[in-house]
This record gives structure tokens, C-alpha cells and sequence, in this order.
């Protein structure tokens, strides 16, 4: 299969999604000037992928699962540019038919309380349940991805955080709304203890739980949505070619008047700034039509 895809891009952009999928360069995608471009699809078991823009080429081989990635240095502003994908597994073609909100938990969901090592601390925002329920009904899934480096420093464990997510759980339940699926990640890259020291691919800003997520639960990440109170939260958006929502709870105020002031030197910015959850799922449920 040889797959050759015309780009209009107006700026240069970091590129994460089915290479093969007609959507695939979006307002939201054209953000960060002199970025690498990463690209993944799917192959084959093992199978080469060679992937050229613009005269820039590398080669990759896929992994057991099939699933491929590479990076194509940053390009200048201008385009259309043309992209050519080499291999011949059929499955080069196969688009994901989910969306999704990736819901950061503390300060978005519940209360804000530094780490939450008590259940007797844990406080979900009144219309938390509320905003859930409308990505439910929407057909979306709701999605958790927060990252728990209370675990590395060993302030409690990771069953304690299962605990916490079925304890949220039972409580959207009883209001009507569910999330469809708990991620988090454990590591925290200078303080832990063990296997939890160590810089990873899952903690925010990287997309590791987003990739996981979209491998899972068939989820296209381009047309899905962030929410969360801090930085990370959008960073993360911007990486894998969604749209990032910041709300104003949790560290929320303090990131705006720290990382999205006027001339301040964050490269991503929100699409959109939500007073909490609810006004986020709101104006998600209208971007998205």
C-alpha cells in the first residue's frame, strides 16, 4: 500500500494521528513552530513503514502489535506539503470510530487537596456528575488520565488509587453518569522509590495514557478533547492533535496568571478557558458539531 496525502499547513506541527485518516491536519494540529513531527498508524507484526514529507524520509518497523511510529524533523511555514507512507499491510487504512474527553482528576473532578491519601478527603465539584453524564449521553467516552506521583513517593499505593476510582465511580453512578475508563500513571522522574523512579512516557505532558486510551477503547485523538487545571493538561492536547479545555478550578487561576498570560512563553495555549468542569463539557458539546 502506498498511501500519498496532499497537507495544507499553514505553520509547523505536532502531528499525532492515523496517518491514513482524511481529517488529518486540523486548525487545531497547526500550533508549535519548530517541533518534531511524530506520526503512528498501524501495520503489519514487524512489518517496515517508511514515511517521507517534503524530502525528509525515515524508516521504522512496526512492533508486535502492529503498532508503528516516527518522527520527521520540523518544517517551514508554507505547504501544501506531501506525505508518502510505504507498506503493504492492508491495515494501514484502519480509522478509529471513538471519541473522547480526557478528564484530569484533582481539581477538575474533585476538590484540590495536594495528594489525596484519604478517601475522607475525596470531594467531587457539584456538577462534576452533571458534566460526565452529557459526555455519556453525547456517545463520547469519558476518560480519567491524571498522574498520581504520590504512589513513587510512596505517600499511598496503587491499589489505594483503585479505591479512589471505584469510590468515584459508585458516586457518578448514583447521579447518573459513569467514566468509561481510569488511567494513571505512577512515576515521578527524580523522587520515588523503586521502579516508580524514573522519567516515563505516561506522565504528563507526554501522551502515553492518551495512546493507551486511543489503542484500547479505538479513540481518535484528533477529534477528542482534554480538561484539566493545569499546563500539562493542554501540553498534552497540543501533542496528540486534540483540543486542550483549561478550567479556572483547581491550580486552574494560578496556571492562567503564571503559564497564559499575555506574552508569556507557554507554546500551547487552550482552546478554551471554562469557568469548571460543566461550562467545559458544554462548549466542547458545541465545538464538536
Amino acid at each position: 500500500v502506498i498511501i500519498i496525502l496532499l497537507l495544507s499547513i499553514t505553520s509547523c506541527s505536532t502531528l499525532w494521528a492515523d496517518v491514513t485518516l482524511p481529517h488529518i491536519i486540523s486548525d487545531n494540529m497547526v500550533r508549535q513552530r519548530d517541533k518534531e513531527l511524530p506520526i503512528w498508524g498501524w501495520a503489519q507484526s514487524s512489518e517496515t513503514v517508511s514515511v517521507e514529507i517534503n524530502g525528509h524520509r525515515t524508516t521504522t518497523k512496526a512492533d508486535e502489535k502492529g503498532k508503528w511510529m516516527v518522527k520527521l524533523p520540523a518544517m517551514s511555514v508554507g505547504g501544501p506539503f506531501e506525505m508518502t507512507i510505504k507498506g503493504k499491510s492492508k491495515n494501514m487504512t484502519r480509522a478509529k470510530k471513538n471519541t473522547a474527553v480526557f478528564l484530569d482528576r484533582d481539581g477538575t473532578i474533585n476538590e484540590e487537596v495536594g495528594y489525596l491519601d484519604s478517601i475522607d478527603k475525596l470531594k467531587l465539584f457539584a456538577n462534576a456528575a452533571e458534566a460526565i453524564r452529557i459526555i455519556n449521553e453525547s456517545g463520547m467516552k469519558a476518560v480519567v488520565m491524571s498522574n498520581q506521583s504520590g504512589i513513587a513517593r510512596g505517600y499511598f499505593t496503587e491499589e489505594f488509587v483503585g479505591t479512589v476510582h471505584t469510590h468515584i465511580q459508585k458516586i457518578l453512578r448514583e447521579r447518573g453518569a459513569f467514566v468509561d475508563a481510569f488511567y494513571y500513571c505512577p512515576h515521578h522522574p527524580t523522587e520515588g522509590i523503586g521502579a516508580y523512579l524514573k522519567s516515563c512516557s505516561c506522565r504528563k505532558p507526554e501522551a502515553g495514557m492518551l495512546i493507551a486510551a486511543s489503542e484500547d477503547m479505538d479513540i481518535d485523538l484528533v477529534k477528542s478533547y482534554t480538561v484539566g487545571d493545569m499546563s500539562k493538561d493542554i501540553q498534552v492536547a497540543g501533542k496528540v492533535g486534540a483540543k486542550g479545555v483549561l478550567v479556572k478550578t483547581g491550580y486552574g487561576l494560578n496556571t492562567i496568571e503564571q503559564d497564559f498570560t499575555p506574552g508569556s512563553a507557554e507554546a500551547v495555549r487552550p482552546d478554551y478557558i471554562a469557568e469548571d468542569i460543566l461550562d467545559a463539557i458544554t462548549w466542547i458539546m458545541r465545538d464538536r458539531q
